[in-house]
C-alpha cells in the first residue's frame, strides 16, 4: 500500500523529536529510491530542535514535551532526501489534534498534532511556495493523552501566546 501512495504523493510531514522516526522515514525514502519526496519536519516553537540543528535547545518551552528533545540525532542533518524545517505554535498543534479527533473519532498528542498542523488551511500558502501541493502526514502518538488532557493543553497554549503578546 505504501509504494502506491509514494507514487501520488510526493511529500510526507512527520513530528521530529530526537529524529529517530524522521532518521528512519529518511533512509527508507532513499533505500525504496524515492529521493525526491520532500519531507516536512514539524515542530512546535519551543521544542523546534531540528530547526536550530545543529544546535541545541536550552529547553523545551512547549506543551509537545511527549516527543521533545534538546537535539536531533545528526544522521537527520546527513540525508539526501529534502527535509524542510516548520514550526507550528501549541495553539496549532492542539487545534490541529481536535480536529483529527472530531474527523477520525481518535486522539492524538500534541506533537503528533504538530505534524497535521503543517497541513491546516491557513499554511497552504506556505506549503506551496514549497512546492507541496498535498502530503501524506505520518500520525502516531495517542497512548499518553485524553479529552481532559488536551482541554488543559488548549488553556495552557492560550496563556503561553496571551503572555506572548
Amino acid at each position: 500500500f505504501s509504494h502506491l501512495i509514494m507514487r501520488r504523493e510526493r511529500s510526507l510531514a512527520t513530528l521530529v523529536g530526537v529524529g529517530w522516526l524522521l532518521c528512519g522515514v529518511q533512509l527508507g525514502l532513499e533505500r525504496h529510491g524515492h529521493t525526491r519526496t520532500k519531507i516536512i519536519a514539524v515542530e512546535t516553537q519551543g521544542a523546534a530542535s531540528f530547526a536550530i540543528a545543529p544546535r541545541r535547545l536550552h529547553a523545551i518551552n512547549s506543551i509537545a514535551t511527549s516527543l521533545g528533545s534538546l537535539y536531533v540525532v545528526p544522521s537527520t542533518l546527513e540525508s539526501h532526501i529534502n527535509t524542510i524545517s516548520m514550526v507550528v505554535s501549541d495553539t496549532e498543534a492542539v487545534e490541529a489534534c481536535y480536529k483529527y479527533a472530531e474527523e477520525y473519532r481518535t486522539l492524538v498528542e500534541p506533537a503528533c498534532g504538530a505534524a497535521l498542523a503543517a497541513l491546516s488551511p491557513h499554511r497552504e500558502a506556505e506549503l506551496l511556495d514549497m512546492g507541496i501541493k498535498s502530503a501524506v502526514v505520518i500520525v502516531c502518538g495517542g497512548s499518553a493523552v485524553s479529552i481532559d488532557l488536551l482541554q488543559d493543553y488548549k488553556r495552557r497554549a492560550a496563556l503561553a501566546e496571551e503572555g506572548a503578546m
